[in-house]
């Protein structure tokens, strides 16, 4: 019940995939159509360059898709906006809107906040505070509200990095974050010292993002891959479990398919698609192994 598919296309048959999954898995199981921009520029020759390709994601039980879809790592980006100008032994924090929309609002969400400049203000024109006068009050006491460094700003919520557990997923996901066909490319050349070994590779960040978001680490959860051509989705649950003493297992599919005989990856010894993938795996752990 805790199972999540992600499923890779492009423009081509992305809106086919969508109504066939929803056939096969059940609109109410669908999460989010992610979109991954694979490269930096468009190809030339065409018309529109398309740059990204789309992340078809379906829980298995839509009930409660956060048991299958968990947060995300905080960026460094994201990290580095946590500071800790008044000094609270608590650590770095991030101060967030203290106020709420009007028409979900309660009386209680409607009153006087005296600053510590001494101006007593109400909400914003059209807004209510986010919180009742109860809570504002517990959170004042703990240190947990912030009025600007004069004492003089609207009232904001104290949120601290330490007891951050990660944030929302996006549904925009940049190579600056999950890397490019690019990188892709780079990290099978480091492996087999062959450049076009594999047409179009996903690099091991992305698979890195999908493991984070979907598949708990405290767990001997199974990751699936059952097209696993360049075998990145492998490599990525081995990089993972090192990184944070996960223990993930993997299985990888691929058939058998005969390669080109003028392919780079025939001219380097092999003969299907699925020889890469195993040779790959091997490279991966003989690297790590010796690395660590």
């Amino acid at each position: 019940d805790d199972g999540v598919i992600f499923i890779s296309i492009d423009d081509n048959e992305a809106a086919n995939l969508k109504l066939l999954c929803d056939e096969i898995f059940g609109m109410e199981n669908f999460v989010a159509q992610i979109i991954w921009k694979k490269k930096s520029s468009p190809d030339a020759r065409s018309t529109i360059g398309a740059v990204h390709d789309y992340l078809l994601c379906y829980v298995k039980n839509a009930a409660n898709p956060k048991e299958a879809i968990g947060k995300m790592d905080l960026s460094d980006k994201r990290k580095a906006s946590f500071t800790n100008p008044d000094g609270d032994p608590r650590g770095p924090w991030a101060s967030v809107d203290m106020t709420g929309m009007t028409g979900r609002a309660t009386k209680d969400q409607y009153f006087y906040v005296k600053l510590p400049s001494g101006r007593v203000i109400s909400p914003p024109a059209g807004r209510s505070w986010g919180l009742v006068e109860r809570t504002f009050i517990e959170l004042l006491a703990d240190n947990r509200i912030w009025f600007g460094a004069s004492g003089d700003n609207v009232p904001r919520i104290k949120r601290f990095l330490s007891e951050v557990e990660g944030q929302t997923v996006p549904t925009y996901w940049g190579f600056d974050e999950v890397g490019s066909n690019e990188d892709a490319s780079e990290e099978l050349l480091s492996l087999f010292g062959t450049p076009g070994i594999f047409d179009n590779p996903k690099p091991t960040e992305l698979i890195k993002r999908l493991l984070e978001i979907g598949v708990k680490k405290s767990e001997s959860q199974i990751v699936l891959d059952f097209f696993s051509g360049s075998a990145t989705t492998a490599h990525a649950v081995i990089k993972k479990n090192i990184e944070d003493n996960g223990n993930r297992q993997s299985i990888s599919v691929q058939m058998p398919e005969i390669l080109d005989e003028d392919s780079e990856a025939y001219k380097a010894g092999y003969r299907t698609i699925a020889d890469i993938t195993r040779a790959r795996i091997d490279k991966v752990i003989a690297k790590l192994k010796t690395e660590h």
